[in-house]
């Protein structure tokens, strides 16, 4: 699927698939997102954005407690009855 992604990707069309995902999003990344976080925000409904600090590409490794309690967190926020 990567092989093909950055060929393909003037034909991804983000805001009209993100904006109707009704399910709340958590975006964990390193402190500074390489994106644009608002317009995600303004693409989602329930959109979180949660940076680790001194994380690079590897925080999943080098940050796993502080991500799991994000998650952990995250999870326990999540209205279920809508």
């Amino acid at each position: 699927m990567l092989r093909f992604l950055p060929e393909q990707i003037d034909s991804l069309r983000p805001e009209e698939i993100l904006r109707h995902v009704r399910a709340p999003v958590l975006y964990v990344g390193s402190a500074a997102p390489r994106f644009d976080a608002a317009l995600a925000a303004n693409w989602l409904a329930d959109f979180h954005l949660e940076g680790v600090p001194d994380t690079g590409h590897f925080l999943h490794v080098f940050a796993a407690d502080r991500i799991a309690a994000l998650a952990t967190d995250f999870l326990r926020s999540v209205n279920y009855s809508s």
